[in-house]
């Protein structure tokens, strides 16, 4: 197989939408879930950046087992990547853990195999990678992790990080509203719950009065005998 290409910088750039355009597609819309907003805002920072692939992963779990839970993908083949990574391990646990981004360049013959683009045409080996902590409010809301054709430069670097706490920001922001669903779903059962106790009550109540009325019957049909 021959080696991998590599891109020059020039093409990297053609296609990129716009900073309007991206900043729309970060944004969370009204009939978003989770996984579509990341699907949408990891196609729109691909696109943007000049990437090849991208992971986009939001943090969760409680404090002392917090972990990152992929939520997006793009254009990564089946077996690469994690769908779970605690906080702490590996590269992207440790980023995550540290609150500080990580950028590298590396020739393609120290990148693992499945780290290549493939098309029907060509075989593309990233030579930059980014590793991009979500932070809001001092803590982790998630990672990004980009791999592109060419190193990442200081301007991309500058712009990555200025997109990171928008983006941590909307993901603090649908963790609190599940928190939110999930009470309101354990308050409602806890209603319904008092509730069927309550009847179940009346209806021992309406029981014991029914006993109680056909023993006074009794007694009162023993009396006249």
């Amino acid at each position: 197989m021959n080696a991998p290409a590599t891109l020059a910088p020039p093409l990297q750039a053609m296609g990129a939408p716009s900073a309007h355009s991206l900043d729309h597609d970060l944004r969370w819309q009204p009939a978003d879930e989770l996984p579509t907003w990341g699907a949408r805002a990891l196609e729109a920072l691909v696109t943007s950046f000049g990437a090849l692939q991208g992971c986009l992963y939001a943090a969760d779990g409680p404090e002392g087992t917090r972990e990152l839970l992929r939520i997006a993908a793009f254009a990564t083949p089946a077996q690469a990547g994690l769908e779970r990574v605690p906080f702490g391990q590996g590269v992207l646990g440790q980023a995550a853990q540290s609150g500080k981004p990580r950028f590298f360049e590396l020739p393609p013959e120290e990148l693992a195999p499945m780290a290549t683009a493939r098309t029907a045409l060509v075989e593309v080996a990233p030579r930059g990678l980014a590793i991009l902590p979500l932070i809001y409010n001092g803590a982790t809301q998630g990672l990004l992790e980009l791999s592109a054709p060419e190193a990442f430069d200081s301007a991309a670097q500058a712009r990555l990080a200025a997109l990171a706490e928008p983006m941590a920001a909307t993901l603090l922001n649908q963790a609190n509203q599940l928190r939110v669903q999930a009470l309101l779903h354990e308050a409602q059962q806890r209603t319904e719950q008092l509730m069927a106790q309550e009847e179940e009550m009346r209806q021992n109540m309406e029981e014991m009065q029914a006993t109680q009325e056909a023993l006074r019957d009794i007694a009162a049909e023993q009396e006249r005998a």
